[in-house]
């Protein structure tokens, strides 16, 4: 598989990107040998990757957008779900998430100071 990408590359040098379903070993070696470019599922994987999380009838993960905020710098902490432009809605407020989750956390104890 890498040669292929390297013979395309030298082929191609403006390639910008792959698409593929969600097999690791045609996306890592991809993303190795072509970190420039951007890798994309094709439409009808992701369609049915989406079919099968709404089929498990499972609550989505929690977001925490502090918690975000602390992995990658460039999210805006103020941003959840239900808030728009940044802005929090009427009756929302930056401690909701944590009386969600039951307790007080030191990652949103940070960003209230």
């Amino acid at each position: 598989m890498r040669e292929v990408i390297r013979f395309i590359k030298a082929k191609c040098p403006k390639w910008r990107f792959t698409l593929a379903d969600k097999d690791p070993n045609l996306i890592n070696p991809c993303r190795e040998e072509h970190p420039e470019g951007k890798h994309q599922n094709c439409y009808w994987h992701g369609v049915k990757y989406v079919r099968e999380r709404l089929a498990e009838d499972k609550a989505p993960a929690a977001y925490h957008p502090y918690r975000a905020r602390l992995q990658f710098a460039f999210i805006d902490p103020t941003w959840a779900p239900g808030v728009s432009s940044g802005l929090y809605e009427e009756g929302a407020h930056p401690t909701d998430f944590e009386k969600a989750s039951g307790s007080k956390s030191v990652v949103s104890q940070s960003f209230h100071k």
